[in-house]
């Protein structure tokens, strides 16, 4: 599968394209069954939980576990508001694969833990990230670094 662009960045320069993903799985629904296509090593590293409605991975920024398994992200295990954070977790993902996003391993693990502190916080909240705009905020800083205004 190829991937190109025909979009510019603001500064005129062309984006750069993706060609060599291997996979792009595309679903819809309310639970998730990823044991049903991923090994069971993946399945460990993403600390997946299939009985977990409200947070069933443990992933930075819901996306990424770039530690572990660097080629692979996703768009959507979200449970909240969501057009929003799955177009900027997109953008996320594409740019760390492409090398266009650069992101501290410090900034994984900070984020790594959260995840895994969403997931086992009692009493749950209505949804994990509870400040739809605070963390799209925090998306998008990871995304447009220092080109992001500041609001708040």
């Amino acid at each position: 599968l190829q991937i190109e662009s025909k979009q510019q960045c603001r500064d005129g320069s062309d984006l750069m394209s993706i060609d060599d993903i291997d996979h792009v799985i595309c679903c819809t629904g309310f639970i998730s069954n990823l044991e049903s296509f991923l090994s069971p090593q993946i399945i460990d590293a993403l600390e997946y939980d299939s009985e977990d409605s409200f947070s069933p991975l443990t992933l930075a920024w819901d996306t990424l576990h770039p530690s572990s398994l660097p080629n692979m992200a996703f768009c959507g295990m979200y449970r909240g508001p969501y057009m929003g954070i799955v177009e900027l977790q997109a953008r996320i993902a594409a740019g760390v694969m492409n090398g266009s996003v650069s992101i501290s391993c410090e900034e994984v693990k900070s984020a790594l833990e959260i995840s895994r502190s969403i997931r086992t916080a009692t009493p749950k909240a209505q949804f994990p990230h509870f400040d739809y705009i605070g963390y799209i905020d925090t998306l998008a800083k990871l995304f447009y670094d220092d080109c992001y205004p500041i609001f708040n």
